[in-house]
């Protein structure tokens, strides 16, 4: 596989501040990082009990950055990036190799409308799967509501991808898609904000049953989105509006199961990850160690006394807390509470 070019980006500092939900960035400027990113997870330090941006600059940017997620072995990151009318629909991969993380670049398996989203890499590593409204390969456009499609791992790269279907349904009507160690398939799916529930669609090895829905102890009469799946189905994380438990906006909440195979209540995640923002998408990575989420919480910032210059002024409004979505990231430390 040829080689590609190996991260050179500029990147914004972002001083971190302890004690709020609100970070801290005490005046617009840029810093250059070292031409090549080595390490996990992008060479990032890593967070403790307290949310940090990711990459600053390189995934979290102006733009808004919906989901993040990474291959069992961590080799591989995928993230989805959007405008702020959800339009341009774009996945990146970065991948780690012996000189450094590669430049972050568009996946193989992109539709030329741009309207992929939600990547998610199969607890094996052998499949992708996304949502997309691109037309299938027989010619039928997936419609308005978004589909989900995979793609197999074909070498150090992915295949051709396919719609999927769920039962006698000609296509996988679906968000997010969220995939355990057995197959089973995790979603969300609804006609609309306030109507959206978590399903489940049971794989048998060769094909993908009708969708069941979680019930009353994962979902509500709110609207209950974007699942993620442990791989052993132990437990689920997802984010929801409803108001009785919520801090404001989205919320990120978790069921775990019970002895008897049913879930448990959800619980909010709390202060530790919530904010009076919204915090959404999570996922955990295959190590265990961290949860990544998307929030759109702002950056404070401290403006100079002096005029500002053209390049701050560009730092300032690209950068990343400017209220559309960043990814964070988190010890995944915090869910302990909730496993135990």
């Amino acid at each position: 596989m040829k080689q590609r070019r190996v991260i050179g980006v500029v990147m914004v500092a972002v001083a971190l501040s302890s004690g709020c939900k609100c970070e801290t960035q005490s005046e617009a400027f840029v810093e250059d990082v070292p031409s090549r990113l080595v390490g996990p997870y992008l060479g990032q330090e890593p967070p403790g009990a307290e949310p940090a941006l990711f990459a600053p600059g390189l995934v979290s940017t102006g733009a808004q950055e919906l989901s993040l997620c990474t291959s069992p072995d961590g080799d591989e990151i995928y993230f989805f990036v959007t405008g702020a009318a959800f339009n341009p629909r774009i996945i990146m991969e970065t991948r780690r190799e012996d000189s450094g993380w590669s430049t972050p670049r568009e996946v193989s398996f992109f539709s030329s409308d741009r309207s992929d989203s939600y990547p998610f890499v199969a607890p094996d590593g052998q499949s992708i799967f996304f949502c997309s409204n691109r037309t299938a390969a027989d010619g039928e456009p997936s419609g308005h509501h978004p589909v989900i499609w995979v793609a197999d791992r074909e070498g150090e790269g992915w295949g051709e991808a396919r719609k999927l279907k769920f039962g006698d349904e000609d296509s996988a009507l679906g968000t997010f898609p969220s995939v355990a160690a057995n197959g089973n398939l995790y979603f969300n799916g609804g006609s609309n904000a306030t109507g959206s529930d978590i399903f489940v669609s049971r794989f048998d090895g060769e094909d993908y049953a009708e969708p069941e829905n979680l019930g009353e102890a994962v979902n509500s009469e709110a609207g209950d989105f974007h699942p993620y799946i442990a791989p052993d189905e132990r437990f689920i994380l997802f984010d929801s509006q409803r108001e009785d438990t919520g801090r404001g906006s989205n919320d990120l909440y978790i069921s775990v199961r019970e002895e008897d195979g049913s879930w448990g209540e959800a619980q909010n995640l709390g202060g530790a990850v919530n904010s009076e923002f919204g915090e959404m998408r999570p996922f955990v990575t295959s190590d265990g160690l961290y949860l990544f989420f998307a929030s759109s919480r702002p950056i404070a910032r401290v403006f100079p006394e002096n005029p500002i210059e053209f390049e701050e002024l560009r730092n300032l409004v690209n950068g990343p807390g400017n209220r559309l979505q960043d990814i964070y990231w988190v010890s995944a430390e915090i869910l302990d509470e909730f496993l135990q």
